[in-house]
């Protein structure tokens, strides 16, 4: 379950079945809308089905080493960073969870339903990236 509605994202995490949600920052809608697609998925694999994290992981090693990027720094390390500065940026921890897509203690239904609640964390992970 997925959805991308005007500037929110709310899934499902297939792994867990906990929800992640987030309000998307203009930069990355902009992206979104100008990515070709096949299908109704945004992220795709070479096949063009269902994103796959191994192809992607691929091409992320790809784009690292055409930037001259360490190979230390990895797609997670990513995840991981934006995740710890929304924990210390944010004074309710549970919205960084919900983010990341941790058990947050948040009944599911509300969390996918008003993803706009994680705005804080997202806004914190914004300002440290971003500027």
């Amino acid at each position: 379950y997925t959805t991308l509605f005007r500037s929110t994202y709310a899934t499902l995490r297939g792994k867990t079945g906990i929800p992640r949600a987030a309000v998307l920052w203009q930069e990355t809608i902009e992206v979104l809308k100008a990515l070709p697609r096949k299908g109704e998925y945004v992220f795709v694999s070479h096949h063009g089905t269902k994103f796959n994290r191994n192809g992607r992981s691929k091409e992320f090693a790809k784009l690292r080493e055409k930037a001259g990027v360490d190979k230390a720094l990895t797609f997670e390390s990513i995840r991981d960073g934006a995740y710890t500065v929304a924990c210390h940026q944010t004074t309710d921890e549970r919205l960084s969870k919900i983010l990341a897509g941790h058990a947050c203690g948040m009944s599911d239904k509300y969390v996918l339903r008003n993803p706009a609640i994680t705005a804080p964390a997202c806004q914190a992970v914004y300002k440290a990236y971003m500027g």
